[in-house]
């Protein structure tokens, strides 16, 4: 395995490269709202894509949808009033946050898109070697990589170690980001764009292997089990077989492991995933047979505490996996949506659309690891995802069509430069 580490891969696309490494990195702080590197960036891609979407989009009436349903909601508990009618500003600053949110992951699907390309395999080696650093120097040196992190404000041990054990032999690294499950999350949602455009399997392996080893990421477990067996699985029973073994083998190897981030060994109630699997289910127990449509956006808290709150005195003041909050803010009909696309994933996977599938797969689940469908970081990360995708399906249907491709048709996912508009309108 080789990784090339030129000058000339790392100051390809720029933009998307230092966008990832630094995505959390604080800049200001606007009306309470920490407006980061990722904002920033957010802010750029919206403003960079305007001409494209003008000259074609797709898929408004859904853009729109999503934006007009939670002000229903939130009329509708307001002439309720219920104890989740929230003041305007406070439902307002949340609004406009899911709509940049949501308009930068729709910007993902449209004809064209821009800004959307790296040198993946070098940002992952980079990544995965960092966090791997970090964690031996934490163990074994000066502990001066995690506390850049601490000066540069990308990151508070309190906000998932509460013993505050920072530089103890159970610190947990989480590279450039402020926590260990974003660090996973973002190493796993590279390696799926890797694998499907460039077929790199040793190099993902090993990275997300090195990555899940120093930072005990469940969403690394998750997400790349998850992705593994949609891009490599058959439905046979050769391959059931051997997902069976894989299975046994990943179970006898980290099974202790799993049992501790699920808080259910060494009487530790009170992990990180526990906190984000477990309790929020409390929650939508509580909220959806009240109010069957959700409650309004910016309720997240409300909810926590008076739910939550409730029966765990060590909890977190918000919900912080995406999957829970959506159902607990949009309802049942969120329910419906979910159950649509898991029975449309298993679809495509048995008709052979696999980029497909890991894309719905991502969209569905990565914010369940960490953070949520309100952020505009987290939305970036999807719409880089999305549109490496579905670049992989271009690519793989010209592979498939060579005889109809020029000499000036880009040849490979690292000849696209940043800046130049990427035409997609071939993608499903």
């Amino acid at each position: 395995m080789q990784i090339s580490l030129r000058k000339s891969d790392l100051t390809k696309n720029t933009f998307v490269f230092v966008t990832i490494i630094f995505l959390y990195l604080p800049l200001a702080n606007v009306a309470g709202y920490n407006f980061t590197f990722g904002t920033a960036a957010g802010f750029f891609v919206i403003m960079a894509s305007l001409p494209l979407v003008l000259q074609a989009r797709r898929y408004l009436a859904l853009l729109f949808l999503a934006w007009v349903y939670p002000l229903v909601i939130y009329v509708g508990h307001l002439a309720l009033n219920t104890r989740y009618a929230l003041g305007f500003m406070e439902f307002t600053t949340s609004y406009g946050i899911w709509v940049l949110s949501s308009y930068i992951v729709w910007l993902g699907f449209q004809p064209r898109v821009r800004y959307v390309n790296a040198n993946w395999t070098t940002l992952l080696a980079l990544i995965s070697g960092f966090a791997v650093l970090q964690f031996i120097d934490n163990h074994y040196g000066t502990q001066l990589l995690t506390t850049m992190m601490i000066d540069l404000g990308t990151y508070n041990p309190l906000t998932y170690d509460r013993s505050g054990t920072l530089f103890l032999e159970n610190f947990r690294a989480i590279g450039t980001y402020y926590e260990p499950s974003m660090l996973g999350r973002i190493a796993v949602t590279i390696g799926a764009i890797i694998l499907l455009r460039q077929q790199k399997l040793l190099l993902v392996s090993v990275c997300l292997l090195g990555i899940l080893y120093v930072s005990k990421s469940f969403s690394v477990m998750v997400l790349g089990v998850g992705m593994y067996m949609l891009l490599y699985t058959r439905l046979s029973l050769k391959h059931l077989g051997i997902i069976a073994v894989g299975a046994a083998i990943i179970l006898g190897a980290f099974g202790d492991f799993i049992l501790d981030r699920l808080a259910l060994s060494h009487s530790n109630s009170f992990s990180s995933s526990y906190i984000r699997l477990i309790m929020p289910y409390f929650a939508v127990k509580d909220v959806l047979p009240e109010y069957f449509f959700g409650v309004p956006i910016g309720g997240n808290e409300r909810v926590v505490q008076y739910t939550i709150a409730t029966i765990f005195p060590l909890h977190e003041p918000k919900i912080t996996n995406g999957l829970y909050e959506f159902v607990i803010l949009f309802g049942f009909p969120a329910l419906g949506l979910i159950l649509g696309m898991l029975w449309y994933i298993v679809y495509l996977v048995i008709r052979g659309e696999r980029a497909q599938a890991v894309l719905l797969f991502f969209l569905l689940l990565s914010t369940a690891a960490s953070s949520s469908y309100i952020n505009i970081e987290s939305s970036l990360l999807l719409y880089f995802l999305i549109a490496n995708l579905r670049m992989a399906q271009v690519e793989q249907a010209q592979a498939e069509d060579s005889a109809d491709s020029t000499p000036d048709t880009p040849s490979g996912p690292d000849q696209l430069p940043a800046s130049r508009a990427v035409d997609l309108s071939a993608s499903s």
